[in-house]
């Protein structure tokens, strides 16, 4: 009997640790098919992106030149919003970065990290993708209402070996890929208004990008701050008084000189002297004067502007943003790109490379 009892306890034993393994296998089954996938390039905008992003080999380097990188989250309109703020200027720490009079704000200025890339795969399947491939040097904004797609149809435009030149009131909606290492160094300008909503790409070894607006300019002395108008005026004033006091000596002791000062013989080297002063300052005067009456005019200002984000790889880029803004538009980049763009468009027709992740199934 007690063999028996032995021989049961020893296969129920058995049983239970069979049907353990069994168990432990199949959760690690279910756990490994319990996967959820998200593209990957909407990922990467949604949870690793900047303002401004630099992929760099070892000793690549990105410099910028004044205007304003903004991590501050903005409307379609550039005002700025509450919260989901991110970091104007991320990089790898094989890169450096160079800001000269660059104003730089948001969750952080500069952000150094290990590794940064936006995959090769992902450029190439935004280049498939392209709804316009520009391989010459092309000007849009000249013609009234000249832009390339909106809000609702964002586009993909790739631009191979070319400049492209973006004026007036120009507006562009979708994503702009540069690429090519043919081309010359400069590939984007953008002046006036000239908006592009959405994601500017780079994949060239060496590439600039040029925005250039127009700013009133401000000086400062001791504190006080005054444009260069005030200083136009401040000098024109200086000049007619001078002017108008040596036509007034002038006059009087060469033009109609009185007997007494004829008698001293005080007029040839009076004369040549004020002669001299008067067309000095008439010249001087004349010459503010034009450049007041100009400025004092409503100024023209203008704001080319980037509203989305930028995403530089290569050894050397250069952003000149004379009176033009980068600003971070969680809407655009989000909403715009990663859903009507990728998930909506794009992945209809495509296999999108996707980040898996692990999660747990509810009960």
């Amino acid at each position: 009997m007690k063999r028996v009892m032995k021989i049961i306890s020893v296969s129920f034993t058995f049983f239970i640790f069979v049907n353990l393994n069994l168990w432990s296998q199949e959760g690690s089954l279910k756990q490994k098919v319990s996967l959820k996938g998200e593209p990957l390039i909407s990922s990467f905008l949604k949870k690793e992106i900047a303002t401004v992003v630099f992929s760099a080999p070892q000793g690549g380097l990105l410099y910028t030149y004044r205007g304003l990188i903004s991590g501050f989250n903005h409307d379609l309109t550039g005002k700025k919003l509450k919260g989901n703020e991110i970091t104007a200027i991320k990089y790898s720490q094989k890169g450096r970065v160079i800001t000269r009079g660059t104003r730089l704000e948001g969750k952080g200025k500069l952000e150094k990290v290990a590794s940064l890339s936006l995959k090769k795969d992902v450029i190439d399947l935004l280049k498939k993708n392209a709804d316009i491939v520009i391989d010459k040097d092309t000007t849009y904004g000249e013609k009234e209402e000249e832009n390339i797609g909106d809000l609702d149809d964002p586009k993909i435009v790739v631009v191979k070996n070319a400049r492209l030149t973006l004026r007036k009131n120009f507006k562009g909606y979708g994503v702009l890929i540069f690429t090519g290492n043919k081309g010359p160094f400069y590939r984007l300008y953008m002046y006036d208004n000239a908006t592009w909503y959405g994601l500017v790409i780079s994949d060239c070894n060496k590439a600039g990008f040029r925005l250039r607006g127009r700013i009133i300019p401000i000086y400062g002395k001791k504190g006080s701050y005054i444009n260069q108008c005030k200083i136009y005026k401040i000098r024109m004033l200086r000049y007619k008084t001078l002017y108008e006091r040596y036509k007034k000596l002038y006059e009087e002791y060469c033009q109609k000189p009185s007997p007494l000062h004829k008698k001293r013989n005080l007029t040839s080297w009076r004369c040549s002297l004020y002669e001299k002063y008067l067309s000095i300052y008439k010249r001087l005067y004349e010459k503010y004067k034009k450049l007041y009456e100009k400025c004092s005019k409503k100024p023209e200002v203008s704001n080319p502007a980037i509203l989305g984000a930028v995403l530089l790889e290569g050894r050397k880029a250069y952003l000149y943003l004379y009176g033009a803004r980068i600003l971070y538009c969680q809407e655009v980049v989000e909403e715009k790109i990663c859903k009507k763009l990728i998930e909506e468009r794009i992945a209809t027709s495509e296999v999108l490379p996707l980040k898996l992740e692990e999660y747990k199934e509810e009960e």
